[in-house]
């Protein structure tokens, strides 16, 4: 297979994912002020902070996939049977981890928390109908229209079902139903071997688990970082204030979306072309850097206006200072891509653990001094990126002198 030029493909995926990306904040102005306007708050803290939970539980089914996969887009891309093999494992790894979490999660919430009950039941299919999701295969084929086509649609199925339902307890139900109808018509849609997947050994799967645990660390601890805090805001301040922190936190997701994108369009083509990544000129770097400061600039400024259309129309001056406060984050998804790919690609996945090791222990440490503050937890979040951002550089750094 000849790859083509990869600035072309770079712009080519980027505009997919950057457009779904946009279509993500697009849906969030809408939907939230509705589901805010007919449960309440309180309401809708719960059903977040079981929305965070969940999507942490889907995370641990992931395992290692997905920073694996990403590794294997050549050998996918050219190879039928590398593909098949890779999506058997990928479907084998889900659906064990997935029905052992769920179980064991099920016992936990009617052990302990029988008021949300239904609630947390009807949650649960988000993580079943996450098995048989394709975006990673389809980013690392660069097949990124399927990517925005999927997120399109399932996101237009879900705000036709959060306009008719009238009961909390099924708003994340119909998120994850939303996705699995479209997904299901897309897996036949791609003319990929996605029906044609094996049942592993135990055995094998095993042996991946051990070999790729570090990752499985990586991914775990990276995203513990943002699931966590909604269930601790919903614990120290109550589910009003989760609610209000989801508010801000809705704008900077959308943006590390952005940063995101950029990633899974980059990674696949530097996997597959082992490029040199100085191509990255200094001018390029203070071009983009500039471009970075200037757009936490807008969003610091336009926070109160942002705040105000996502909250059904009325201010809420704590969102806005949250807002505030993780804008300073936004510099750092994006500086810390090339040096991130670096490091997956050499395989330095137990340097990129202990880094990410380090940004969690940051984060909780200003959880236990500041636990009264919604405000230092947000500082807190904005310093471990930049404490991340400083490991790499210096490892880097070290490594390149040796």
């Amino acid at each position: 297979m000849k790859f083509k030029n990869y600035r072309t493909r770079f712009l080519i995926n980027f505009f997919w994912l950057f457009s779904l990306n946009n279509l993500g904040y697009l849906f969030s102005i809408i939907t939230l002020p509705i589901l805010i306007s007919k449960f309440g708050y309180q309401d809708m803290g719960v059903v977040f902070t079981v929305q965070a939970i969940i999507f942490g539980m889907v995370a641990i089914a992931n395992y290692s996939l997905v920073f694996y996969i990403p590794t294997q887009s050549k050998a996918i891309s050219v190879n039928e049977n590398a593909f098949k093999e890779t999506w058997s494992l990928s479907i084998n790894i889900r659906a064990y981890i997935s029905v052992l979490l769920t179980l064991a999660s099920l016992l936990f919430v009617f052990i302990y928390f029988k008021d949300y009950f239904n609630l947390w039941l009807l949650s649960l299919p988000i993580v079943i109908f996450k098995i048989a999701n394709p975006i990673l295969f389809f980013n690392a084929l660069e097949k990124n229209k399927y990517v925005l086509l999927i997120g399109f649609l399932s996101k237009l199925l879900f705000l036709l079902f959060v306009i008719v339902i009238s009961n909390k307890d099924y708003i994340n139900f119909c998120l994850g139903l939303s996705e699995l109808l479209i997904v299901l018509f897309f897996l036949k849609q791609s003319k990929q071997p996605f029906f044609e997947f094996q049942l592993l050994s135990l055995k094998k799967i095993t042996l991946f688990l051990k070999i790729t645990f570090n990752l499985f660390l990586v991914n775990f601890f990276s995203l513990l970082k943002s699931a966590s805090i909604l269930p601790l805001a919903t614990y120290l301040f109550g589910p009003s204030y989760a609610t209000i922190y989801t508010l801000a936190d809705k704008i900077i997701n959308m943006v590390r979306g952005v940063s995101g994108a950029m990633f899974t369009s980059f990674f696949p083509i530097y996997n597959k072309e082992r490029f040199d990544l100085t191509v990255f000129r200094k001018k390029t770097g203070v071009l983009v850097l500039c471009c970075l400061l200037l757009f936490v600039a807008l969003i610091y400024i336009g926070s109160p206006y942002l705040i105000f259309v996502l909250n059904n129309f009325q201010e809420n001056n704590i969102a806005v200072n949250i807002l505030r406060i993780l804008s300073l984050s936004i510099p750092m998804f994006f500086i810390i891509i090339p040096l991130f790919s670096y490091l997956l690609e050499l395989k330095k996945w137990n340097i990129i653990l202990n880094f990410a090791i380090l940004q969690l222990a940051v984060l909780f440490l200003f959880y236990m001094i500041f636990h009264n503050n919604l405000y230092q937890i947000a500082i807190g979040f904005v310093i471990s990126e930049y404490i991340l951002l400083a490991g790499y550089i210096f490892y880097i750094a070290k490594l390149k002198k040796a």
